[in-house]
């Protein structure tokens, strides 16, 4: 541009629609008055050494300052004094040209397409004066005249309207003292006396939107004319409630700008780092809302898009973001009735949760900046239930912020990022507090169903390409859930339709599964191909129960911190009677089949299963194992070295690993699925019974005894099937010590005296305890007096009296002075040995008893202090 290094500034650009298609023109105005016009411009910019110029006559101190498209092929360029500019940039044979004229005033005078003319205010184009200073251009709608467009121009003072056209003379329409018409309507509006200040204008229908301010307060004028000519008067006032911190620019880029969108029902304030939606004053709404930009970003240029949609969108250029589409939607009114008062009070709360979710607060991935806030002191019930509606909005695929997907790995995977930052952006904003516990604990739930969501259809992915029972087993679920829901004729493919709408149901899944899987079994064990089928079905049902818990519990324990449920904490979806329930069969079966494939496939195996006596298996006079019981013991006493053991080096150098092929690689399946099982069946329990505990309930005392029951039986099954290190972890972590003791002596007797020193120092006198009870029940009285430590001579000491003070016949009675020996306890032998010698039915071993309790009663008497061997005359 010739006016480039002059000091003008940037020039004023515009682009233009092509003749052909796919074709683009550019037209730029220098501050000068240089104008250029490019009617061709191709990738890369070609063309570009093609262009036609022209000049405006502009005075001394004006410059141009914006460019604005009033029809096809004739644009409107105003300087900074207020003269008006249009520029054709057709000829009359309707080829590409370019010719610059001043707009008149004067309809008669025409010379050309367009008259040159006087200013705005009637002088010469250069004679402009300060006080009626540019501020801003706008089109408005189009006239009864062909090819004409109504042209508004702002200036500090006064507003003008123009109809200019290709075809016809232009005419000034009026131009009215706006200062004046608008200051005491404002100040009274406003309690103020504030001085006016004008930054655009901005066509809406038949009115037309001034935006303004006094002091920090913005305002939007709607003028209306009565006829096309008529000077227009101001029918209503909107305050925004939003106020400047600083003073705002009546021109440059950093003014506010005002964008009303065609047909829609919302405008836009575009200021510098903030926009403002806010409802056209015509509906009667409250709606305001703010955006505000990162810092350091800033708009720089704001454009409708008037696509005659409900839904008002506008398209923002800032710095550092780049371009950035913006869309509301007003409902007519302020009470539509369409929601109830509590819905009505939370929406705002609701709106702003929802920009800072799907907004984002990542610097990195997004450029706006969102903020939460909440007058409530305490809990804040409207910002509960907007969180929550939000958060099930996501879950159950009703939320119209959330793209639908064809690949619904995809979809659930964008939904659990957006339901977990709800939580994320209320902690964010220090709210997370103003929520109670249990609405806190329904929004991590939230995110839970929609992990195990995205983990069962990782599941289900992998089993698209086999046929047969086992792999149909999840979409026949799916299809009898929504059979039982009434959806079923909803969808061709059910498994996707659950997945789109139904993750909320995720655990009612798990306990049709449950329900339903005995008889699949029994009906599939008819016939020998049937058996392999059950099989199959087993682990897959198996394989469903950890896909969909696993990653549930494993988000809730990742994340504690941010829900921050404490305890004793609300009921949890994972903890449904049928949820355990099905655990626990799972476990069972999954135990059963272990064994029927290694007694077909893995005989060393087999054998190592059946020598197994477990907690609650029957004896041979019917009564139930205890986890002491010596059948338990003597059946593990051979199965410490299972590393080496012939049947898993078998397993492990399988060659199939399809377990749906090869039954060697199913049992190996299996066995590795038997440890998550157990965790996942133990967390369910202990979460259940720890609630109930805290609400005292009556089933409290059942479900511990059957939890006690299945605990150490399933612990102690991981041995035989040579996973006894998991049994480690496991019997640590929810701290069973009676079966962590048996797997000390039974699984590892080589490091037993080692486990058990680690296992002191964790679980100190309380282990001791059960290693005492251990060798109690074993009479194993030389190992359970044999010790070289002091802590455990006294937890012994200790023990001893409680179990003599509970029953003074057992059996440790009768040895129980031998310790009080080892620890010089000798007053504790003497009467322990009186005791005895009282019970002995030999009375050679009565005399000898007697013998020692006199001489341990002689050396306590000579230990004594109070002794004094003094004879008084």
């Amino acid at each position: 541009m010739p006016d480039a290094g002059e000091g003008a500034g940037a020039p004023a650009v515009a682009l233009v629609a092509g003749v052909g298609a796919g074709d683009v023109g550019v037209v730029a105005v220098g501050g000068l008055g240089h104008v250029r016009y490019w009617d061709r411009v191709v990738f890369g910019l070609g063309g570009a050494s093609q262009f036609h110029s022209a000049a405006l006559p502009l005075g001394p101190a004006d410059r141009c300052e914006q460019i604005t498209s009033a029809s096809t092929g004739l644009f409107v360029v105003a300087t900074r004094n207020g003269n008006l500019f249009g520029l054709a940039l057709q000829t009359a044979q309707g080829a590409a040209g370019l010719d610059a004229r001043a707009l008149s005033r004067t309809a008669g005078s025409r010379a050309g397409v367009l008259s040159r003319m006087a200013s705005l205010l009637g002088g010469s184009s250069g004679d402009g004066g300060l006080d009626d200073q540019l501020v801003s251009v706008a089109c408005g709608g189009r006239t009864e005249i062909r090819h004409s467009r109504e042209v508004f121009v702002l200036t500090r003072n006064r507003l003008a309207k123009w109809v200019v056209s290709s075809a016809h003379p232009e005419r000034l329409a009026y131009t009215i003292d706006l200062h004046h018409a608008l200051s005491d309507s404002v100040a009274r509006a406003l309690g103020s006396d504030a001085e006016l200040h004008f930054y655009d204008v901005a066509s809406a229908g038949s009115d037309v939107c001034v935006l303004a301010s006094a002091g920090p307060n913005l305002v939007i004028a709607v003028l209306r004319a009565a006829h096309v000519s008529s000077e227009p008067s101001a029918v209503g006032l909107t305050l925004l409630r939003y106020t400047a911190p600083h003073p705002l620019l009546q021109s440059g880029a950093g003014r506010p700008r005002l964008v009303v969108p065609a047909g829609g029902s919302a405008m836009f304030v575009a200021l510098d780092q903030v926009v403002v939606a806010a409802a056209l004053p015509m509906l009667g709404s409250s709606f305001e809302e703010t955006v505000t930009l990162r810092y350091g970003d800033s708009v720089l240029a704001a454009a409708a898009i008037d696509d005659q949609q409900a839904e008002s969108s506008v398209l923002l250029a800032c710095r550092r973001a780049g371009i950035l589409r913006m869309t509301a939607s007003v409902r007519q009114g302020p009470d539509s009735g369409l929601v109830d008062a509590d819905t009505r009070i939370g929406r705002p709360q609701q709106e702003q949760i929802e920009q800072a979710v799907f907004f984002g607060s990542d610097a990195a991935r997004n450029p706006l900046s969102f903020s939460i806030t909440s007058d409530s002191l305490g809990l804040d019930a409207h910002l509960q239930a907007a969180a929550l509606r939000v958060s099930h909005a996501i879950l159950d695929g009703s939320s119209r912020f959330v793209a639908d997907r064809l690949d619904i790995g995809a979809l659930l995977r964008e939904r659990l990022r957006r339901a977990h930052a709800v939580t994320q952006a209320l902690a964010d904003n220090g709210l997370a507090e103003k929520l109670s516990p249990a609405a806190r604990a329904q929004l991590c739930a939230n995110a839970e169903k929609l992990a195990a969501a995205q983990a069962l259809w990782d599941l289900q992915n992998a089993a698209w390409a086999r046929t047969g029972p086992a792999m149909q087993l999840l979409a026949n679920l799916a299809a009898a859930f929504l059979e039982s829901t009434g959806q079923q004729q909803q969808s061709r493919d059910p498994l996707r339709l659950f997945f789109r709408l139904h993750c909320a149901a995720i655990g009612d899944l798990l306990a049709l599964m449950h329900r339903r899987l005995p008889a699949l079994t029994r009906a599939l064990a008819v016939s020998p191909s049937g058996v392999k089928d059950s099989q199959i079905v087993s682990y897959e049902a198996s394989r469903i129960t950890t896909a969909v818990l696993q990653p549930a519990l494993a988000y809730r324990f990742q994340y504690v911190r941010l829900y921050a449920v404490g305890d004793p904490a609300p009921e949890r979806w994972t903890e449904h009677p049928a949820i355990a329930d099905l655990l626990a069969d799972r476990l069972d079966a999954s135990y059963t089949l272990c064994r029927d494939l290694s007694a077909q496939h893995c005989q060393a195996l087999y054998e190592r299963i059946t020598a197994t006596a477990l907690p609650g298996d029957e004896r041979s006079d019917g009564h139930a194992l205890g986890i002491y019981d010596d059948a338990v013991s003597i059946s593990h006493a051979d199965l410490s070295s299972s590393d080496d053991d012939d049947a898993l080096r078998s397993l492990a150098s399988a060659t199939d690993d399809d377990p749906h092929t090869s039954p060697l690689a199913l049992l190996r399946e299996t066995i590795d699925q038997v440890g998550p099982l157990a965790n996942l069946c133990f967390r369910v329990f202990v979460d259940r019974i720890a609630r109930l505990t805290a609400a005292a309930s009556a089933t409290t005392h059942d479900l511990v005894q059957r939890y006690d029951t299945l605990r150490p039986r399933f612990l102690l099954c991981l041995v035989p099937l040579g996973r006894a290190p998991v049994a480690f972890r496991l019997a640590e972590e929810y701290r069973d010590l009676a079966s962590l003791v048996t797997l000390v002596f039974v699984a590892d007797p080589a490091n037993a005296a080692a486990h058990l020193r680690r296992y002191v120092e964790r679980f100190s006198k309380d282990f001791a305890d059960t290693v005492f009870a251990f060798y109690e029940r074993r009479s194993a009285w030389a190992s359970l007096l044999h010790s070289q430590d002091d802590r455990f001579d006294l937890w012994l000491k200790e023990y001893i009296d409680m179990r003599i003070a509970e029953d003074p016949h057992c059996p440790l009675a009768a040895y129980s002075w031998i310790h009080d020996i080892k620890i010089a306890d000798f007053s504790a032998v003497a009467t322990r040995l009186v005791s005895a010698a009282r019970k002995a039915e030999d009375v050679d071993q009565a005399q000898t008893m007697l013998s020692l309790s006199k001489l341990a009663f002689v050396v306590s008497e000579s230990q004594s202090p109070e002794l004094d061997d003094t004879v008084e005359a």
